[in-house]
């Protein structure tokens, strides 16, 4: 399955947002391809682990989910600065 989709921020920019490579991770793992899912966004599992934390959050209003939140933002961000200094991959 192969999606035609720019990121907007990427379009504006010309760098790429911390979420570039999601929807493709999604394609492929939805494809079947889970090692080239990795590829594209290492983090793309954590998308639907976040909305359950969320959903928690909204429903329960405990601070710990919101601690949850906060650190899964942070992780995402570290893993976007990390591949602006290695470079992303090819295609991107």
């Amino acid at each position: 399955m192969e999606i035609n989709y720019r990121c907007p921020f990427r379009l504006v920019t010309n760098i790429p947002c911390p979420c570039c490579g999601m929807t493709r991770a999604f394609c492929s793992l939805l494809s079947g391809h889970m090692t080239r899912a990795f590829t594209f966004h290492a983090l793309f599992w954590l998308v639907p682990v976040f909305f359950l934390i969320l959903v928690l959050y909204l429903v329960k209003k405990k601070r710990f989910y919101l601690k949850l939140l906060l650190s899964m933002g942070g992780i995402n961000f570290l893993y976007y600065l990390i591949r602006l200094i290695l470079g992303f991959p090819q295609g991107f």
